[in-house]
């Protein structure tokens, strides 16, 4: 039996519920900006593809696959389709507690339908 949209959304959720999710804002590079809750992974800081010798942090975001703000549902999100790695930003913490800033999106490095995996740089 194939999974419904609603089941593969559902499904998400209960992820982003078992995990200690963030609320970040999404800038899309047309449109409005809007909040979702999203699970950050944030690792050691590594070189730049551009610059070798310089190190940048290293990010990546998982988030309900869905259009959604935050006000919506209690969860919001970025659907696949809506994505535009070349202009979108997200604005969240560099280091947990740490003051939001301004990162671009980097490709889309996941998608199961619920849910998909970006790239923050």
């Amino acid at each position: 039996m194939a999974w419904t949209n609603e089941q593969l959304i559902a499904d998400g959720k209960s992820v982003i519920d078992s995990f200690d999710a963030e609320t970040i804002i999404y800038k899309p590079g047309t449109g409005s900006e809007r909040n979702f809750r999203a699970i950050v992974d944030r690792d050691s800081p590594q070189p730049t593809p551009e610059v070798p010798q310089a190190m940048a942090p290293k990010m990546a975001i998982s988030v309900i696959n869905q259009a959604t703000n935050f006000d919506d549902d209690g969860y919001g999100g970025i659907s696949s389709s809506e994505l535009d790695t070349g202009r979108d930003a997200v604005i969240l913490a560099i280091r947990k507690g740490a003051t939001p800033e301004e990162r671009p999106l980097g490709p889309m490095t996941e998608s199961d339908g619920g849910m998909i995996r970006l790239e923050v740089r």
